[in-house]
């Protein structure tokens, strides 16, 4: 049926879960990139200290979009979808031929 509306539920809330989890593991750890005293004066330090605020920034806002707004939205996707699938069911009406 081409009109049905269905979800597992499980496999979904994994596939959330993984997206979560996958994005938070992509956070920077910004102390390693600040604490650059004993190499401060190579030129690859100097070099990347120009990068390094605006890749902290960057990163906090992948996370923030990845791992906390987009499965919220997926929740209340999943939420909306189950709604109505109980608000068809609820609405099905079977015409019983005697």
């Amino acid at each position: 049926m081409n009109d049905r509306v269905s979800i597992e539920t499980e496999k979904y809330n994994d596939i959330v879960l993984e997206i979560t989890n996958t994005a938070s593991d992509c956070l920077l750890d910004e102390e390693v990139l600040l604490d650059t005293e004993e190499i401060i004066h190579t030129n690859i330090t100097s070099l990347l200290s120009r990068y390094n605020e605006r890749i902290n920034v960057v990163t906090k806002k992948y996370h923030m979009q990845s791992a906390q707004s987009l499965p919220k939205a997926l929740d209340a996707l999943k939420e909306s979808i189950e709604e109505t699938d109980r608000k068809a069911a609820a609405n099905i009406k079977a015409k019983v031929n005697k």
